[in-house]
């Protein structure tokens, strides 16, 4: 069954008629990116629908991965491979509608064969596919990440493009952020689910998340348009950003959120 949610002000009873209850100061909101329970509480978004879909899939590549992502810009658009057990990486290749029934319609070989195409054969090509799903893209976010004794983070809070990869990243912030601020709390005798302690955490997380949201809005609007001199030039910046280490590394650090302000979790600091 649906989870239901209920916010209650101290001392009122709990609702009865619930299979199975669970009573909480504080309520941490991360259900994903179409989040029923922000849903049912009403909370309002900005959304923005990209016109395109994401596939993903479990593909085997020849050779090991030793661990890394990587991400093309393709014709159909970003293809990104991340890397998991084996030789095995999980696929997410973002593009419009047509083109992913059409890819989704392909028998394994063919699949592997397009993707062998578009990604090339820097793994050795591929040898095996697992089922293929499609997903559309939105940039969606939360009005408020917080409200009465409710913070909501991650993917319930900002469902972002896969372009960039930093929908985990921003999530993982969003969590050393909150337990920092909630544990600090703690320590004082404090309540995790205090206003004023909610309102903390959602300016400490506003810019985070604003800047992350703009930059990568900016990246799907650059690399989805086809227009040749773009092309020329979005092709030469991926050369210059190759070409030059502290440039990559400097996109890096702040892509894993080194740069700036950041929690003692997000920094590899203990609490």
């Amino acid at each position: 069954p649906e989870a239901q949610l209920c916010i209650a002000a101290t001392g009122d009873k709990p609702v009865e008629d619930l299979p199975s209850r669970v009573r909480a100061k504080l309520m941490v909101l991360c259900d994903g990116g179409h989040s029923p329970l922000r849903e049912q509480l009403g909370i309002p978004v900005n959304e923005r629908d990209y016109g395109q879909f994401a596939v993903t899939a479990r593909v085997e590549a020849r050779s090991h991965h030793d661990g890394v992502a990587y991400e093309r810009f393709t014709a159909a658009g970003p293809l990104a491979l991340l890397p998991m057990h084996g030789n095995h990486c999980g696929l997410v290749w973002s593009m419009d509608a047509d083109s992913s029934k059409h890819l989704l319609a392909l028998d394994d070989d063919g699949f592997l064969a397009a993707l062998t195409e578009q990604f090339g054969t820097r793994l050795g090509g591929f040898v095996s596919a697992g089922p293929r799903n499609a997903f559309p893209l939105r940039l969606v976010t939360a009005t408020e990440v917080v409200g009465r004794r409710l913070a909501i983070i991650g993917n319930a809070a900002n469902s972002l493009h896969p372009v960039a990869g930093q929908g985990l990243n921003l999530g993982l912030r969003d969590v050393a952020a909150l337990a920092e601020i909630i544990s600090g709390s703690l320590r004082e005798g404090g309540d995790p689910g205090d206003a004023s302690l909610l309102a903390h955490y959602a300016q400490c997380r506003r810019h985070d998340q604003k800047r992350v949201s703009l930059a990568t809005d900016a990246l799907v609007r650059l690399f989805s348009n086809r227009l040749t001199p773009l092309v020329l030039a979005r092709g030469l910046g991926l050369l210059a950003f190759d070409l030059f280490p502290p440039i990559k590394r400097h996109f890096g650090n702040h892509a894993m959120g080194l740069g700036g302000h950041h929690s003692r979790l997000a920094r590899g600091l203990s609490l």
